[in-house]
């Protein structure tokens, strides 16, 4: 999980990750351009990773910190949401499927 932070230093490996990976990002971070969310956007769409990249308007990064005066409570409510429903995904195993003989 990733809520913020400065992805440059590692964009050039993205592409080779498998692992799952959810981001999130406010479009008015001052530390992290847009044309670099677009990078990193671009770098997880080459990889085999399972991943999801959620940008929010008009928000910096402090969207999610209820102490900060950016916070966003629709955005941060919609981040954990979004973040749980995620981690269920990617932990919980799927459902087993009947085969015939499994049938009476």
């Amino acid at each position: 999980m990733i809520f913020g932070g400065n992805p440059s230093p590692c964009l050039s490996q993205l592409h080779n990750d498998q692992v799952a990976i959810i981001a999130f990002y406010g479009d008015d971070d001052p530390e992290v351009l847009p044309t670099t969310l677009y990078k990193m956007w671009e770098e997880l769409s080459h990889s085999k990773a399972l991943w999801q990249m959620i940008v929010y308007p008009n928000v910096t990064n402090e969207f999610k910190d209820e102490d900060s005066p950016h916070y966003h409570a629709h955005y941060a409510a919609d981040a954990w949401r979004r973040c749980v429903e995620f981690l269920h995904e990617i932990l919980e195993p799927p459902a087993p499927s009947l085969r015939k003989s499994d049938v009476f």
